[in-house]
Order: structure tokens, then sequence, then C-alpha cells
């Protein structure tokens, strides 16, 4: 890089010759121009990435963030290599964020926004054992499980195609105005500006939500009742009601290709009072939640706890791939700032490749195409699909699967009855927790049951009453994560007093597995249990038909 001041006409010269790696030399070295970097996410090596990167810079300002990188990474080796001395790890904790405090990282998690990566290291999850699922149990778990999974992939479909509807609609709009080349193909920028993924996500709301919460109605005719067990029959009545619903809307559009759509994630825990309940069967499945059209199993921040992570990537890059036009799957870039939350959930593999927006200056870890070089087409089935000039192909929904992404993440909660108040088991799966909604107007005890013996008594007699257990869970609106409350201990019923305190809603739900099926032994820190991350490829599903 050239150093010291540079004259005019210098410059000039640069310019004139059209050498504009050398024009840009010039004003870094006068500082007109300063050298940085807008990271995206989504490397399974994020701080080797960043470091490579800033190498290549060379100036004083990136040896800094080296020095940092650096000094991040000793202090994830010295927390690793403290297993089982907590003051040793809380003292190295102390230390990686002031090490993030002193480079402006945020750690803060924000309800509606992402958090993947915003802690230095995976002190609240990481524990030193490996637990496996065997075959026996897997195949035990099936027949319960499978029939949830493929509900997800129904309305998933009829997510897509509603999503698909709202882009054929406007790619006709600007074929209509004009916009069209003379092969009939659409500018793949014009076209993501008239389809924002959040208008196509809210149209698709609109309509599967209401439909989603009549039918689990229909099931649920006794809404007093702690328990409701469903059979695959009533699972199937719920995907069939949300297919009728959009076939009645589209029924003439094509089936959406859309890339993950026989994908799903489940989050599950297993509720036992030991492994050797769970060897002779004696265990429930609970479900912590389901990602649709995902495969979190080979997320980045997944990758630690992976046994063979790249064993992992390919099987996911496989299953992309299987029905691809060509031997890559496209999908738009992340740059830093605008988060696309579809993209963290498929691995780094050379099957993907971005598509950079106008604007995009971000060093992601996969290879890059410019919007400008996409047009968009509608191909003879009827589906728009994207097209660069390098050949690359795909479908248009797989390329902007934020919208499916966006609405099925506002659907969650509808797509498994959680409005319901009983919980809904299938077989040894429970779909559902028990839960409660108690309202703003509605009586609710307050005080201080921590310091107040009457308050305290006040408030187990209001959790009696309404049937709560012990231990639940509590969400007030606006805050990220729902918080475990043990109503037995008087802190616990101080923690629900101070929600109560708010006068909006408060969402609660029983606690399963409970402490009484916490299954694993932590040794000092006790029974506690496990979440596992599955990702699966669905086979197609067999129609179910209900009893005579």
């Amino acid at each position: 890089m050239r150093q010291g001041p540079a004259r005019p006409a210098e410059l000039a010269a640069a310019a004139a010759t059209g050498d504009a790696a050398a024009a840009i030399d010039i004003l870094v070295g006068r500082r007109v121009l300063l050298p940085a970097l807008t990271p995206a996410p989504g490397s399974r090596r994020p701080l080797d990435h960043l470091a490579g990167l800033l190498g290549r810079i060379g100036t004083p300002a990136a040896g800094l963030w080296l020095d940092r990188i650096a000094a991040i990474k000793a202090g994830a080796r010295d927390f690793a290599a403290a297993a089982g001395r907590p003051r040793d790890r809380l003292a190295i904790l102390d230390r990686l964020h002031a090490l993030l405090a002193a480079a402006g990282a945020d750690r803060e998690r924000d309800h509606g926004r992402m958090y993947v990566g915003r802690q230095p290291v995976y002190e609240d999850c990481a524990r030193a054992g490996t637990v496996v699922l065997g075959g026996p149990f897997l195949k035990a778990a099936e027949p319960d499980l499978a029939p949830v999974l493929n509900l997800y992939r129904r309305v998933a479909t009829a997510a897509a195609m509603l999503i698909a509807d709202g882009q054929a609609q406007a790619f006709d709009r600007l074929v209509h105005d004009g916009a069209a080349d003379a092969g009939g193909t659409v500018d793949l920028v014009r076209l993501l500006a008239a389809t924002p993924s959040a208008d196509l996500a809210t149209a698709a709301v609109a309509v599967i939500e209401p439909v989603l919460r009549q039918a689990w109605d229909r099931l649920a005719t006794d809404a007093t009742v702690d328990e409701i067990a469903l059979t695959p029959a009533d699972i199937a009545h719920v995907g069939d009601a949300v297919e009728r619903a959009v076939r009645h809307l589209l029924p003439h559009a094509p089936r959406p290709v859309t890339l993950g759509l026989d994908i799903a994630s489940p989050d599950l825990m297993i509720a036992a009072a030991s492994p050797a309940a769970i060897i002779r069967g004696d265990w429930r499945l609970v479900i912590g939640e389901v990602h649709p059209a995902v495969a979190t199993a080979v997320q980045p921040v997944a990758m630690p706890f992976c046994p063979d992570p790249d064993r992992a990537a390919d099987l996911a890059a496989g299953w992309a791939l299987a029905d691809a036009a060509g031997p890559a799957r496209l999908g738009l870039a992340d740059d830093g700032r605008h988060y696309q939350r579809s993209h963290i959930d498929w691995p780094e593999h050379p099957g993907f490749i971005d598509i950079a927006l106008p604007g995009d200056a971000a060093t992601g870890p996969r290879r890059r195409i410019r919007a400008a070089e996409v047009r968009v087409r509608r191909a003879a089935d009827g589906t728009l699909r994207v097209q660069s000039r390098c050949g690359q192909d795909d479908d248009l929904g797989t390329l902007t699967r934020t919208a499916l992404h966006r609405a099925m993440f506002t659907l969650a909660s509808a797509v498994t009855g959680r409005h319901l108040a009983p919980r809904l088991v299938l077989g040894r799966l429970v779909v559902k927790r028990r839960s409660w909604r108690i309202r703003a107007g509605d009586p609710r005890p307050g005080g201080k049951p921590a310091e107040d013996a009457d308050a305290f008594r006040a408030m187990r007699r209001w959790a009696r009453d309404l049937g709560l257990p012990p231990a639940i869970f509590a969400k007030a609106p606006g805050e990220p994560k729902p918080v475990c409350i043990l109503l037995d201990a008087p802190q616990g019923a101080e923690m629900l007093a101070r929600l109560f305190d708010r006068d909006e809603p408060i969402d609660l739900a029983e606690m399963s597995p409970g402490p009484d099926d916490l299954w694993l032994d932590a040794g000092p820190e006790g029974r506690v249990t496990a979440e596992f991350r599955l990702s699966t490829r669905l086979r197609p599903a067999a129609p179910t038909k209900d009893p005579a």
C-alpha cells in the first residue's frame, strides 16, 4: 500500500489510464478512503475468516483487530481447558466479555432479532458428556413424530404457494408495464423491490392462521380438560383444512418446489425418570419447537456439538442438491446488516451460491454472483425461475426463501394449536404443553411474596385454583425468552408477581419435562435434561383417512 502524500496530478494520471486499483491506493494513502470490512454471518470458522481478511489489509487498525481476535481465541481455549473448574471459567468469561465490550460488540438479545453468535463461548449449553440416541429409540419415536412433522411440511407448502402467487402477480404486472426484455425475463432486483419478503409473509399468514385455529378448535371441543389425546387422523385433519383453503384460493397454482419443503428440524426433549426408564420404554418425547424447511443441525452454531460436522454438511448439501436444476443452489446473500435468517441454516459448502444485492459489500464465505447478472423467467410449468449469466438456474422461491421462513416463524404456535389450554399428546409425543393466558384484566395476585407470607400464600392459592403445576414458564410480551418459575419457592412467586405488575397479558406453560422427568445426572449440578436438535428429510406421506 502506498504511503505518504499523493499529488493531484498522480491521481489524475491513474484515473486517466483506467487504473482503478492505483487510484484507490492513492486515496487510501491520503486517508481519503479507509479500508473496512463488512463481514457476513454464516462461516463455520468466523474468527479465522476475519483474521485472513484483516491480514490482507495490513494497516495498524487491522493489526489491532488481529490482536483482539487472537485474545478471544486464546480465551476460548482457556475456557475449554478449565472444564470442571467453575470459578476459573467465570473469571475467563469476565475476561472475554471485557474484550468484546472494548471492541464494541453487543451481546444483548432483543426481541425479534437473531442472536446467533452473540456469546464468545457456548457456556450456556456445553457439557462434558455425549448422549447418543440409538436406533430402537428413534424407531419407537418415529410413528408419533412423523405426522406432526408432515403437518409442518403441508403448512410450509401452502405458505410457499401463497408466496409464489404473490411473486407471480408482481412478475405479470412488470411484464404488463414493459419491464420484460425480448425473452420475457425480468430483472431480479426490480422484482424483489416489488415483492418485499415481509409483505409476502404477512399475506400468507393472514390466509393460513385463521384456518389453523379453526381446525384445532374443531378437535378441542372440551377446552377444560388437562390433556387431549390426538390420533394421526386428527393431525391430518388440520393439514387437510389448510390445503383445502389454499387450493380454493389458488385452484390452478403449480406446486412449489422451494428448497427445504421436505426438510424439518425438531428440537426435542426426553421426559423420563432415569436412563433405565428410557431403556424400558417409560418415557415421553416433548417438542420444544419445530423449524420447518431448514436444516438447523448443520447451522454454524450447531457444528461444535456435531460428532462429524463434515459428514453432516455433505449430507445436508446432498439433500439440497437432490432436486436442483444445476450443480448449486442459490440464495440471497447475507450482508451483515439485513440478516437473512434462512442462510444460516445451510452449511458452508460449494453447493451453495449467494446472490449479492446492489450495495452489498459484505465478505461472506460463499461464492457470490451480482444480482445485476440475474433475470427471472416463467418456466413451462408456471413456476418462476432465476437464471444468471453464468448459467446458474434455480427456483425463485428458493432464492427468496426468507419470506417462507418469516411466515413459518409467525405461524409456529398456530401449527400445533398453541392457543388451546390443554396439553396435546400424540401417543408418547407431547405436541403442545398445557398452557394458560392471564389477560390484562384478569385477577392477579400481587404484593411481595418473597417478603410477605400472606402474599406468598395468596399466590399459592391462586395457582392451585388455576391448576398450575409447581414448575412453570412465564413470558411477557416483548421478552425474548420465557423465564422458569418455581411457585413453591417464595423467590419464584416473587418473580411471577413482578411480571403481573405489568398491565399486559402474561403467557404461562407447564414445565415439561418437569422436575421429576430430568433423566440426566449432571453430578454436582443435579439432574438435568438435554435438548436434541435433529434435522430430517421427510418421506412422502401416505394419505390418512378419518376412522369410520
